[in-house]
């Protein structure tokens, strides 16, 4: 239960969880496929408190799980972040600074989460599939923090919002918005009930327990030494409690105490317990596959991973993760904010996340080049904003002649004629790559190591079905510069051959006058 208090507007949170919230026993005590499928079903209602205390519980009491939510966590929250403005105005720039100011500033008291604290939550929220938490305003508009709520305080009996539950109202109460973060994952649709990892992962949890407890019994069975004291049966009436504690002095081990007249034979067993660790290691993997996406320990090197599959998430995960968090965070905080604080005559500032991988921005600088090459140009400002650096277009110089007297050689000329060594010569190259972008591509992508067997047979039975067009690109720009390059030569190479025999000709009749006077 949880009571309502006075501090709405003060910072402090509005609701606030009493003592009687710890329980005394939690959800995943003695977890049996039927405790299971009851949380599932009472969740299928609307009532998901329970559902939400296994969701945290199984944080504490299962490592592979724990372990995968933490380097899925540390995956988004090792990412920079700002807020950066909504339009280009001085007062949208301004809006944006004031706000990443109060974001980078905020909670610093003990009921107080910060930003990042809130980032933290939301991610947390794969699991029970839904996150409430409180923002702490400032009477004026100002954020002081954020305040989570534990799932087992809220339920959706009455449709697909969060009610939450207090000591005033035990049936519910509306959580008033712009004051209330909600977010929710949509795996099953609108029910937020049904849309975390929690509901596959109790599954393999309460298979993995059992497995252990029979792993453990199978070790003490057949893996410890077994002490049988056999006596007589006067010795055994006299001296049944001295026996049992020599038994007990071998510590660990079992042992037995009987009469000389009974039989016991100790059964072995043809298995050497493979079986349990074998299903323990399908467990693990399973966690693993349904959080992180991979399966791959650190000293491998396939898979999307490269062996790094401990300290990394798959990138199309890590961005799904992060497209989300952005989208609840520019609406339900920055968009009130922004209306608080300068009203509607403003875009809102937005949050964005750098969670691009480094080898994108390799990609993103060979498509520039490429279409630099075919006469297009990006922009700047965007180039700076996807490189994360401030780029700056290079000068060009302007071309000096020695001697004024002369003409230029690259000098413009009339009509369409182009100079000799002008960037003509260049021109069929970048259209050819252009026109050979789309299979230059492909082939690149067939190279790729990042691919795996099957992968590269599905590529290259989907590339016999490709017809021309969808090979190649557009060459008619290509034809077209081959045809300009082509004349261009021929044009110089016919000069050059009119000059050679206007040369001749010059010569033959100088040649003519000189006999001619001397015959005279």
């Amino acid at each position: 239960m949880r009571e309502e208090t006075k501090n709405k507007g003060k910072g402090k949170p509005t609701f606030r969880a009493e003592t009687s919230d710890r329980l005394s026993s939690d959800a995943s005590r003695d977890l049996t496929p039927e405790k299971v499928d009851r949380i599932m079903m009472q969740a299928n209602t609307g009532d998901s408190r329970e559902q939400c205390r296994l969701a945290r519980e199984l944080i504490e009491k299962n490592e592979s799980i724990a372990q995968a939510m933490e380097t899925r966590k540390n995956a988004v929250l090792g990412c920079s972040w700002q807020i950066v403005p909504g339009g280009e105005s001085s007062r949208e720039k301004a809006a944006a600074e004031q706000l990443q100011e109060e974001l980078e500033s905020c909670g610093d008291g003990d009921e107080q989460d910060g930003f990042e604290d809130l980032l933290e939550d939301l991610v947390f929220s794969i699991i029970p599939g839904f996150l409430v938490s409180e923002i702490l305003w400032i009477r004026g508009g100002e954020i002081a923090g954020f305040h989570s709520l534990p799932g087992e305080a809220v339920h959706f009996l009455d449709g697909f919002l969060p009610k939450l539950v207090t000591r005033e109202h035990p049936n519910g109460i509306d959580l008033p918005r712009e004051r209330f973060i909600f977010h929710r994952l949509r795996r099953a649709g609108n029910d937020p009930a049904r849309g975390g990892l929690i509901r596959p992962l109790a599954w393999l949890h309460c298979f993995k327990q059992i497995n252990q407890k029979d792993l453990l019994s199978f070790i003490e069975r057949y893996g410890m030494p077994f002490a049988i004291a056999k006596v007589d049966g006067q010795a055994f009436e006299n001296e049944w409690q001295a026996m049992r504690r020599l038994v007990r002095n071998f510590g660990p081990s079992g042992g037995g105490v009987m009469t000389k007249n009974v039989e016991m034979q100790l059964l072995e067993s043809h298995s050497t317990g493979d079986v349990y660790f074998r299903l323990l290691d399908y467990m693990t993997a399973a966690v693993e596959k349904l959080i992180l996406g991979q399966v791959a320990s650190s000293g491998e090197s396939a898979g999307l991973s490269k062996g790094d599959a401990q300290s990394k998430v798959r990138q199309d995960i890590l961005e799904s993760d992060c497209r989300m968090l952005m989208k609840t965070v520019n609406i339900q905080v920055c968009k009130p904010w922004a209306r608080f604080n300068y009203g509607d005559g403003i875009q809102p500032p937005k949050l964005l996340i750098e969670y691009e991988a480094p080898e994108d921005r390799l990609q993103l600088a060979q498509t520039v080049q490429t279409l630099s090459a075919a006469g297009l140009e990006a922009d700047e400002q965007e180039m700076s904003e996807r490189f994360g650096m401030k780029l700056v277009r290079r000068a060009q110089a302007a071309v000096e002649t020695a001697n004024p007297e002369q003409p230029d050689p690259n000098a413009a000329m009339p009509g369409n004629a182009k100079p000799l060594g002008s960037e003509t010569e260049d021109l069929p190259g970048g259209a050819m790559r252009t026109w050979l972008s789309p299979a230059a591509a492909l082939l690149e992508k067939l190279a790729s190591d990042e691919l795996s067997d099957e992968e590269l047979d599905r590529e290259v039975k989907a590339l016999r079905d490709l017809d021309r067009g969808e090979l190649f690109g557009d060459s008619e720009a290509f034809e077209k510069a081959l045809e300009e390059h082509i004349a261009d030569h021929l044009t110089v190479g016919a000069g050059a051959a009119w000059r050679k025999a206007r040369n001749f000709e010059e010569f033959y009749r100088s040649n003519r006058r000189s006999k001619k006077g001397l015959t005279d």
